[in-house]
């Protein structure tokens, strides 16, 4: 009897193996063949697409970019009189089904009641894109020295807000067996920078929701999730240090936002997991990954110093608001 049980464990063992080695093989062979033959871009014409922190900023040119390829665009923001302005400016530009709502993020009962408007009214949602920032680059200091205040703001608009947006709109997703939801993180997502730690903490957190979240939903095919790591202004190193013609030929030319925008939109057109712009910062997480920590410690920090010697995290956005907006550098 304890033969045929040894034997059988191991006919256990060599199934899941062969299921495990044959899910990685077909995982890289995806990964490959993805980037020599990206797949075509889906067609969101008349899709439902809700944008948090959608009042400036990069969400305001997500929400630009969705509503020129003729999408429905629901603009979410704590600046109720901003967010309405840049909706009316998209529908002067021709979309007359760009809507707009007050909401703060960070506060799960807003995110639970205008979320139960939006499926009243639209029924449902087909994309979700949690872009809602904060961070105060101005009054960067070590974390023994940060305010409670300010961490807890931090930690609420930038990783919580993730959390009740999805849980508000994930559901429906799952009835109708098909959705994407999509997070604005970014490089200060994949390794830390110095007296920036609750906004690092926050970037990290996004980062490992969505790739727990990834897991979660691969029973539901027809739901994906993408993150983005967007460097939109970035460190005057790269500038300084590398003639454009080397900066452009190791796709390290930062992009400005709309054009950032239309990278993220076409990440997710294209069901993208994952995705880093502009793509040369990549050499970042490998080095974080590979060196040994004090070597990636010193690599980082000389690539990410501005001219005055002050490390700066690589944020997405480009100008400060302490709202929902987009909002760092």
């Amino acid at each position: 009897m304890g033969y045929v049980l040894v034997l059988f464990n191991w006919i256990i063992y060599i199934v899941e193996m062969s299921r495990l080695i044959s899910r990685g093989i077909r995982a890289i062979f995806n990964h490959f063949f993805g980037v020599f033959r990206p797949p075509p871009p889906k067609d969101v014409k008349d899709r439902v697409v809700v944008v948090a922190g959608a009042a400036s900023g990069l969400g305001s040119e997500i929400s630009h970019r969705f509503a020129r390829l003729g999408a429905q665009v629901i603009m979410l923001d704590i600046d109720e009189h901003a967010n309405l302005q840049a909706a009316n400016e998209l529908r002067r530009m021709g979309n007359n089904k760009v809507f707009s709502f007050p909401c703060d993020v960070s506060v799960e009962s807003q995110v639970n009641a205008v979320a139960a408007k939006i499926l009243k009214f639209f029924g449902k949602v087909d994309i979700l894109v949690n872009n809602a920032t904060r961070c105060e680059p101005h009054s960067a200091s070590p974390l023994i020295q940060s305010p409670s205040e300010s961490i807890q703001k931090t930690l609420f608009v930038n990783l919580l807000s993730h959390f009740w947006m999805t849980r508000a709109f994930l559901p429906s997703m799952i009835e109708k067996k098909s959705g994407h939801i999509v997070a604005i993180s970014s490089l200060s997502g994949l390794m830390g920078t110095s007296k920036y730690s609750s906004f690092c903490a926050s970037q990290h957190g996004v980062m490992g929701a969505m790739s727990a979240m990834a897991s979660e939903l691969e029973d539901y095919p027809g739901i994906y999730v993408s993150t983005a790591c967007p460097v939109v202004e970035g460190p005057s190193v790269v500038e300084s240090a590398l003639p454009p013609a080397v900066r452009k030929f190791l796709d390290l030319e930062l992009p400005s936002q709309r054009e950032t925008a239309s990278l993220i939109v076409d990440a997710v057109l294209r069901n993208r997991e994952f995705v880093i712009i502009p793509r040369g910062f990549t050499i970042l997480r490998w080095i974080d990954q590979l060196l040994p920590q004090k070597l990636s410690k010193f690599a980082q920090e000389a690539f990410m110093k501005e001219n005055s010697g002050t490390p700066t995290p690589l944020f997405q956005g480009s100008t400060l608001r302490m709202t929902n907006g987009n909002s760092c550098h």
